[in-house]
């Protein structure tokens, strides 16, 4: 089912747009100039279920570090890069924060201890697409409404005016409380459709191109959805 937003999203003008997601899949596919910025992708960024970044296409993941180690998650991009097409246009930015991110080992939760401003070097409007998997559900951002605002803050600068934003939120993503109408809006962002996994073909089609490497075989948490976003 594609359905209106739920109780933080209101209706209003969701209910008068229409937005055709295979349209879309299918414009992301061919279009000759484009470029998909990811962010929070950790050790498994979804390059790999796209179409080759050749010619004047482009992917630029963005990470951060907050859950993963970057020794970890780094060694497992190198052997993703290795396999590449030799020529494509990918490419890999850290996230500098000035806080501190402890964990007792590589295996056990971790914490982020500081201030939060997840600014990129990235231009404004760069991106055609920007997206984030289970990211804003994340509990290092989604109890914070200044963490959320601010991350979603960047998502939308770096995004081109008519740009689409994609947030694929799966683990526990009733934890997703901050993303509202307001929030939204004060980000010159609005929503152009919700999807839900009993939208079978709908969600399937995205999760040929959205679902990580390391998500295959999970099942989605109750509560599931892909909220699609455009830039005004």
């Amino acid at each position: 089912m594609i359905s209106s937003p739920n109780e933080t999203l209101s209706d209003a003008e969701y209910a008068g747009q229409s937005f055709s997601v295979s349209e879309y899949l299918s414009r992301r596919v061919t279009e000759p100039s484009f470029v998909m910025v990811e962010f929070g992708h950790a050790g498994f960024p979804v390059v790999d279920q796209q179409p080759a970044f050749t010619g004047e296409r482009a992917y630029i993941g963005i990470e951060a570090w907050l859950r993963d180690t970057h020794e970890a998650g780094r060694s497992r991009i190198a052997t993703e890069q290795k396999a590449r097409q030799f020529g494509e246009h990918v490419f890999y930015i850290d996230q500098l924060l000035s806080g501190v991110v402890h964990r007792e080992n590589d295996e056990s939760p971790s914490w982020y201890d500081g201030a939060y401003n997840p600014a990129t070097l990235l231009p404004d409007q760069a991106a055609d697409e920007v997206f984030a998997s289970n990211v804003l559900c994340d509990p290092h951002i989604a109890y914070s409404r200044e963490r959320t605002a601010a991350l979603l803050g960047e998502m939308s600068r770096v995004l081109r005016s008519n740009g689409i934003m994609v947030m694929r939120e799966t683990i526990k993503p009733h934890r997703l409380r901050h993303v509202d109408d307001a929030l939204l809006a004060e980000h010159n962002l609005s929503l152009s459709a919700r999807i839900e996994p009993d939208a079978t073909d709908t969600w399937a089609a995205l999760e040929t191109f959205f679902k990580p490497p390391n998500d295959r075989g999970l099942r989605p948490d109750p509560g599931s959805r892909y909220l699609i976003v455009t830039k005004r």
